[in-house]
């Protein structure tokens, strides 16, 4: 058989076929590259986030505890004191976040949302420390983890000494990374456009090649 000119696979389709399989690996290599810098810059940001977050609630804690102590139990039932104090407490300007307290039976004692002032706290962290505290255990600051209505939310928590309040800073997890998911998405966008470009000089480049032989 001749497989000189009359060659029903030229050299033009053979370097097409190299072309496509040496794209793929190219596109795959790039989106994990891609994807794992933005899991690495996620969970640099909720950790840093996290910090901030233990920082604060800590120190807001310490005073709101040398309050109670200076002006009495009362304080932690007046609203209107409790408010003037965390109404504007906000992390790194994360709307989403806010502070509250509550008694040691978890009840409300402050909330953003007056109405729910009087109820008891609805997650599972604080039904937590509540079970913790009637154990006869001080909790230690932590920042924690839990879904609300599908949302994951962050909660940092101080525990009196005396353990006769609570108090919390909360944040949507989804609003804290988003500036991590904004440089994935960049960053994919700028990988697809460079693999793009790839490809095109390199379907040139083969064209060029062929019509050269």
């Amino acid at each position: 058989m001749d497989y000189g000119k009359n060659n029903t696979y030229p050299k033009y389709y053979f370097n097409k076929l190299i072309f496509v399989f040496s794209l793929i690996p190219c596109i795959v290599i790039v989106l994990a590259v891609t994807l794992l810098f933005g899991n690495t810059t996620k969970k640099q940001i909720a950790a840093s986030v996290k910090g901030n977050m233990n920082s604060w609630t800590g120190s807001l804690g310490e005073s709101l505890y040398e309050l109670e102590k200076l002006y009495g139990n009362e304080l932690l039932y007046s609203y209107d004191a409790l408010d003037s104090y965390f109404r504007e407490i906000r992390i790194q300007d994360i709307e989403s976040s806010y502070c509250y307290v509550t008694d040691a039976e978890g009840t409300m004692l402050y909330h953003p949302t007056k109405d729910k002032v009087g109820n008891s706290a609805e997650n599972e962290v604080i039904m937590d420390l509540v079970t913790r505290i009637k154990k006869g255990e001080h909790p230690e600051s932590e920042c924690a983890e839990y879904k609300f209505k599908g949302e994951t939310k962050y909660a940092s928590y101080f525990a009196a000494p005396d353990n006769s309040f609570i108090f919390v800073i909360t944040a949507d997890e989804s609003e804290v990374l988003a500036p991590a998911d904004s440089i994935v998405h960049v960053g994919i966008l700028i990988a697809v456009i460079g693999v793009v470009l790839f490809a095109v000089l390199s379907l040139i480049f083969v064209k060029t090649s062929s019509k050269s032989r």
